[in-house]
């Protein structure tokens, strides 16, 4: 939707002012995909198993943890990863804890 006028104050466009600027300020914020963020709760270490069908969000306490977790998901996980506070980085995991 559209302003009426520039300067227009009618409730319409006050709320379309703001909602533009939400959505100007969130912007970047939306741009990076789910499965680049962290997802786990305080307690818990982000992971994320690539599977067959795509990644998978897990919560863990240590990366035997999240390979069990993820292989209650999948029969396969391909690759394993823990947030780092910055970004996901790969872990080397031992195939027979899954």
């Amino acid at each position: 939707m559209k302003l009426h006028k520039p300067d227009c104050q009618c409730e319409h466009c006050e709320w379309q002012r703001v909602h533009d600027r939400w959505t100007t300020e969130h912007a970047a914020e939306r741009a990076i995909p789910h499965h680049e963020k962290p997802c786990a709760d305080r307690s818990f270490i982000s992971y994320r198993a690539k599977g067959r069908y795509g990644w998978i969000m897990i919560g863990a306490k240590d990366d035997a943890d999240a390979m069990r977790e993820a292989g209650r998901s999948t029969d396969t996980v391909i690759t394993l990863e823990r947030w780092d506070g910055t970004r996901y980085v790969g872990v080397n995991h031992d195939p027979l804890l899954a």
